[in-house]
Formats: structure tokens, sequence, C-alpha cells
């Protein structure tokens, strides 16, 4: 086989995913030569509990190891299929770094772009209440300890703050209720005009 058959073009891997990966959000750490990632997914299908769809993490141990994952029902998951979120959804993270590997590391959610605009995602560092919204910042980096540490990082998906107004009043008569009504519906507004508008 030649190499150039083995080649992929990631151009077209990318825009064949696009809109597919609306729903998921890549979340990678890393520290010099050394990486990890995993991946929060969400669909109608999916649970709060550990299911099919969810893959457990399998572990490096090396002593330059860096592992990050979710926890699903107190297991290590690689990539994590949550149902669709309803008002916000709160993904508890892991990490198992090798005995060598404690230091800097940087989060990176790496396709916070293409994930959906509805929602903001938040890297919350609970026991120095620190919430970082990863549309923002981009990266976000900490130092972590060797070995495992659960109770240190959620992600928490809310709806974004992009500072639509929801509401914009009727200046001709307040007493009258023609109120038109602008309101997010996934990545598309709905607008809902009651009556006649002059």
């Amino acid at each position: 086989l030649l190499q150039s058959a083995r080649l992929h073009n990631p151009s077209t891997l990318k825009s064949l995913s696009t809109n597919y990966e609306s729903d998921v959000l890549r979340l990678s750490i890393t520290a010099g030569a050394v990486s990890d990632e995993m991946v929060v997914a969400f669909r109608e299908n999916g649970t709060v509990d550990l299911n099919v769809l969810d893959s457990e993490k399998r572990l490096n141990t090396g002593v330059m190891s860096a592992n990050i994952y979710s926890l699903v029902t107190a297991k290590a998951t690689a990539i994590n299929v949550q149902p669709l979120i309803d008002l916000e959804a709160i993904i508890p993270l892991g990490f198992n770094l090798g005995a060598n590997a404690a230091g800097s590391y940087t989060f990176n959610a790496t396709n916070i772009g293409g994930f959906d605009a509805a929602y903001d995602v938040f890297l919350e560092d609970l026991p120095n209440g620190v919430t970082y919204n990863l549309r923002d910042v981009g990266s976000v980096t900490v130092t972590l300890p060797a070995g495992v540490t659960h109770d240190r990082f959620v992600l928490r998906f809310a709806p974004s703050s992009n500072g639509v107004p929801t509401v914009l009043p009727n200046t001709k008569d307040e007493s009258e209720s023609n109120d038109i009504m602008i309101s997010q519906l996934g990545n598309e507004a709905l607008v809902q005009i009651p009556g006649e508008v002059d």
C-alpha cells in the first residue's frame, strides 16, 4: 500500500463531522509532550448513568503518564454520552497522573468553536473557587499533583450569556401587550410578534 493511500485528508474529515459534533466537547490536558483527551457528547439516547454508549477509560500507568476522564457513577470514562442538556449539565472530572507527571497542565477545549453556541462551557476549580468560561479564555493552566484527583474540577454546561435580550418592549404604548418576544432555540432565534405591529 502506498503511503499516499494511507493518508487521510483532515479537511475532508472535518467538513463531514462539523455539524455532527456540535453536541460534542473535547477536553484535553497537556504538559509538554504529555497529553490526553476526553469527550462529552449530548444525545437523545444518552444517560447520566454508565451505559453501552460510554467508553470506560483505559488508563496509561507509566510514571510520566497523564489521564483525564469524566466520572460516571464512579467509573472513569474517555467518552461520556449524556442526555440532551435541559437547563444545565455538570460533569465531574478526574485525573490520574503518573508518579513523575505532577506539574503544570493546560486544559484546552479543542473544538469549543464548533460546540453548540447556545451553551457556555465552564471549567470549575472547586476547592479554589475559580470558574473559567472556556469560550472566553480558550485554555486554562493549572498545577496538578501526581496520583488520582477526583474532587477538584467539574465541567458545567449552561445557557449562553451572549447578551441577546429576551424581550424587546413596544415603545408605542406600554398599556398594549404588543411586546416582541425573542428567544433562543438551539442555534436559532425564535421571534414572536403578537397582533399587529405599527
